[in-house]
């Protein structure tokens, strides 16, 4: 008896087809974003992710970006939605829709944190960071930090972003982070997310001897593998951080050649 492959269109068949999703029209799609953006963050985050990920069926108009940037620049956790799209921007994962959504939202708040005053691409540019970290940054504990004003120049017609008078301390660090991250240089994004953490950390107020990384280092891997069932995988955010800064000094001392 011969075994014959099953008709994957014949019901009842154990061969599934891949289901298409059918993207809704603008409208649907941006009144269930607005619904979903009504809900409490814990479930409306998710939703939110799956609306702009599943998109929409009609041409992607600039007045489409701005009012869904609008609608997300006015979301108390529209902070938390920026930093997982900006990771995927990095790898270049993130379709173009949200790209420019993101772009909008991020120079809102860029300029509302100040990040635009910075000068990056000059020699001392982790410098300038620590500075302006330190300068602008609210102390560890407050509540919330007042967003820098609007200098003259800084057109607030051009932004569709309803701009808050304050940024809760979470979400400053947050902020701060997804504008880092829109660095084009690999070098420029590692040195200065680096230098967010560490302040973050609170590393930049510590005295260097007092660090002791080895030890700390240990620590971790023993916590790791005392735990009743060691997972490997705890390690691999550590290993992937490890291996990025080896990959960055290798280039380092290529060019020092």
């Amino acid at each position: 008896m011969s075994n014959s492959p099953q008709n994957p269109d014949v019901p009842g068949s154990e061969t599934k087809k891949r289901r298409r999703i059918t993207k809704p029209s603008f409208d649907q799609f941006f009144e269930a974003l607005k619904a979903a953006i009504a809900k409490p963050p814990k479930a409306g985050l998710p939703e939110i992710r799956r609306i702009l990920n599943i998109g929409f069926a009609d041409e992607a108009k600039s007045q489409f970006v701005m009012q869904v940037a609008e609608a997300l620049g006015a979301y108390p956790s529209a902070d938390r939605w920026a930093v997982s799209v900006a990771t995927r921007e990095v790898t270049g994962k993130l379709k173009r829709f949200q790209q420019q959504v993101l772009g909008e939202v991020r120079s809102q708040f860029a300029r509302q944190i100040g990040f635009f005053e910075l000068d990056l691409d000059r020699p001392d540019f982790r410098q300038k960071i620590e500075d302006w970290l330190r300068r602008s940054a609210p102390r560890r504990g407050s509540q919330t930090v007042q967003v820098a004003p609007r200098t003259e120049g800084t057109s607030a017609e051009s932004s569709v972003v309803p701009a808050p008078h304050e940024l809760p301390y979470d979400s400053w660090l947050r902020w701060s982070f997804v504008c880092l991250l829109s660095k084009s240089s690999a070098e420029r994004r590692i040195a200065g997310t680096l230098t967010l953490i560490e302040f973050w950390a609170g590393y930049a107020k510590k005295n260097r001897k007092e660090i002791q990384p080895e030890s700390e280092w240990c620590r971790f891997i023993a916590n790791v593998l005392g735990a009743d069932e060691p997972k490997s995988s705890r390690m691999d955010p550590v290993l992937n951080g490890l291996y990025l800064l080896k990959g960055q000094l290798t280039g380092a001392l290529v060019l020092l050649r």
